[in-house]
């Protein structure tokens, strides 16, 4: 099965995690799958959430704590024939995907 055939039903896999090398692990676990035509991983824009807060609710205003979390996102798009479907399904629920990274599957029309 090669990109050309465009009939087949594509997924997209998207992956997010707070820690770096736990995605990249399981974006290596994914690629283990031998099911379909693989499409990535892909690397999607990094997000940083930063938020201030104050030490002390009432007095001392210029004493703030600075806080940030990093959010690492990963895609990519699987083509597997009707007939691999459920056997895909089926490996990507046995790989054993890293704690802390979650997944998203969505099918492309």
């Amino acid at each position: 099965m090669n990109l050309s055939e465009i009939n087949a039903p594509r997924f997209r896999l998207k992956l997010w995690s707070y820690d770096l090398q736990d995605i990249e692990l399981a974006c290596d676990k994914i690629k283990t799958v031998d099911v379909g035509v693989l499409k990535g991983p892909i690397r999607l824009p990094k997000e940083k959430r930063r938020w201030c807060l104050l030490k002390s609710p009432h007095v001392n205003k210029k004493s703030r704590e600075h806080f940030e979390a990093t959010v690492y996102n990963r895609t990519i798009e699987v083509f597997i024939r009707p007939d691999q479907i459920d056997e895909f399904g089926e490996k990507l629920c046995n790989i054993g995907l890293p704690p802390g990274v979650r997944m998203e599957i969505r099918n492309i029309e």
